[in-house]
């Protein structure tokens, strides 16, 4: 093992109940890079992975004013030194906390925080990708329902309402709507928890939700491009992957990816995430229309994504690249390598879908061989990895603890603002990566 400097920079994890948080774990401590596991639930599966040593209490991330004063008194008192860039909150707490103690965000591996705030802020975000010249989605930041319905009126129905930021306002992904009498009485602001003062701070109006064009199901993919830019900002990797499903369907999380070949606007989009971000661990999504080709930014994630084990899978171990660029070391991947993975999937939410789309129907002989293509392919998995099998099984059990939960976005458009303003029984799941 090579290296450059002592290992004397701990990497603090937050989110070991999650996927990426689970990843960085494995990625640093396989290379021998110190690593200290934080979580307030008892049960999150990253407690039982062989790299997580003692986890120590924290407050959950998204108790906002919580966790960044959590954050300040660890930055002072040393507890904390490098933080893992593995959530929206944990990158929210960080550039809060490093304002409040006063210190540089580059001195525990994140971008400055301002960068930081305008990738996580879906309208400053959307306001400097304009500036820069890359393609958005039509979209608006209205005040009130009446600035929203001129601003679909604009746009053109269906449009989607999501939310500003996920800091404060938590883990909803939007809903589509499709008239302007449904519109007026849906838009109204999400509600935040108490203990959110600081992301208020920083947006007063980042319960309402921002307006945005709709892209029909199996019209467009979407297209994650992925990896890290080093503190002057030089690409140190980058990896291209398609959206395959996600849950729920139209706005939800993704629950497979495959790569792809470098999309046209690759050098672009690297450059933006420069221009935006700067330094560190990126994902750019970016929806492309299937029948002409054109592209526009959706989302830029400062941090470690869902996906991460895809790119470390292909020989792109992102959490050790960013660690020996923010470390100062040159520690050796130990990443599993073998037949590059062809597919990045949660099993089970995959699994689950092709099987109600099989019952359903139509194209069953079709989905069948689909389903057993992606079977046979080499694969990485959310949590899955045999040499670290324990935070996988429990990953499952989380799955299945609530079934009926589980399997409601398979069985009802919940994303779909009906006139009667209740979720509609799917009819058709549909195929391809919905937008």
């Amino acid at each position: 093992m090579g290296r450059v400097g002592a290992l004397t920079r701990s990497v603090a994890v937050f989110d070991i109940d999650l996927p990426p948080g689970v990843s960085f774990m494995r990625s640093l401590g396989r290379a021998g890079a110190p690593v200290r596991a934080f979580s307030a639930d008892r049960k999150a599966a990253g407690r039982s992975s062989r790299f997580a040593g003692i986890v120590r209490p924290c407050p959950p991330v998204r108790r906002t004013d919580e966790f960044v004063a959590f954050l300040a008194e660890g930055l002072t008192d040393g507890s904390i030194d490098l933080v893992a860039p593995t959530s929206d909150y944990v990158c929210f707490g960080v550039a809060a906390a490093v304002a409040k103690v006063g210190i540089d965000s580059g001195t525990v591996g994140h971008p400055p925080a301002e960068r930081v705030l305008t990738a996580l802020f879906k309208a400053r975000f959307h306001l400097a990708a304009e500036r820069f010249g890359f393609p958005v989605p039509a979209w608006a930041a209205p005040a009130n329902a009446s600035e929203a319905l001129a601003a679909a009126g604009e746009i053109g129905y269906p449009i989607v309402l999501k939310p500003r930021s996920h800091a404060g306002v938590g883990l909803r992904r939007g809903v589509v709507v499709s008239s302007a009498d449904v519109l007026a009485s849906t838009f109204h602001p999400w509600p935040i928890r108490p203990g959110n003062d600081c992301v208020l701070a920083v947006d007063p109006d980042v319960a309402l939700p921002i307006v945005q064009r709709y892209y029909e199901l199996g019209t467009a993919d979407v297209i994650s491009v992925t990896g890290c830019l080093d503190r002057h900002g030089e690409l140190n990797a980058v990896g291209y992957a398609r959206k395959v499903s996600q849950s729920p369907r139209r706005l939800g999380v993704g629950t497979m990816f495959e790569p792809v070949a470098a999309p046209p606007f690759a050098d672009a989009a690297v450059d933006l995430v420069r221009s935006i971000q700067g330094t560190g661990i990126f994902e750019l999504e970016v929806l492309v229309e299937r029948a002409t080709g054109a592209h526009v930014a959706l989302d830029l994630n400062p941090r470690a994504f869902g996906q991460i084990s895809l790119d470390i899978g292909r020989g792109n171990d992102l959490p050790l690249l960013w660690y020996n660029d923010v470390a100062g070391t040159s520690l050796h991947s130990r990443a599993r390598h073998g037949r590059p993975a062809d597919l990045w999937h949660d099993a089970i939410g995959s699994y689950v879908g092709f099987g109600v789309r099989f019952l359903r129907g139509p194209r069953r002989i079709g989905i069948a061989r689909h389903a057993w293509g992606r079977i046979v392919a080499p694969t990485v998995g959310a949590m899955h990895d045999w040499g670290d099998p324990l935070p996988g099984l429990r990953f499952v059990a989380d799955h299945l603890r609530h079934p009926r939960a589980f399997m409601r976005p398979y069985l009802v458009d919940s994303e779909l603002q009906g006139t009667d303003g209740r979720p509609q029984v799917l009819e058709d799941p549909g195929h391809g990566p919905p937008p």
